[in-house]
């Protein structure tokens, strides 16, 4: 996944900041009865979504703050220059990011 303009500052961009404070406000989309809503769209999902569910891991308001603060750490040891980043690839930038989410 690549992401544009991730640390911009101004009100034009979208930034990973924006994204986290959006997840925490709309927590509930992260909810079980959510997902399986969501997942319930697959065309077998009725085969397998019991088991499935029983392993979701639900994430909580905290597990959004500490993306953010690791998110802030990661990408001030990285680019301490204060470039901008116009093409980061997200997923070997932020490792942590992605083990949370799963």
């Amino acid at each position: 996944m690549y992401l544009g303009r991730v640390f911009d500052t101004d009100g034009d961009s979208v930034s990973i900041d924006d994204l986290i404070k959006s997840c925490i406000s709309d927590i509930n989309l992260f909810s079980k009865s959510s997902l399986k809503k969501c997942k319930l769209q697959n065309h077998n999902a009725k085969e397998w979504i019991d088991s499935y569910m029983e392993d979701v891991y639900v994430p909580v308001e905290l597990d959004f703050t500490f993306c953010k603060s690791t998110i802030s750490e990661e990408s001030n040891d990285r680019f301490s220059d204060s470039q901008t980043i116009m093409y980061a690839d997200f997923q070997a930038v932020f490792p942590v990011y992605f083990k949370i989410l799963g």
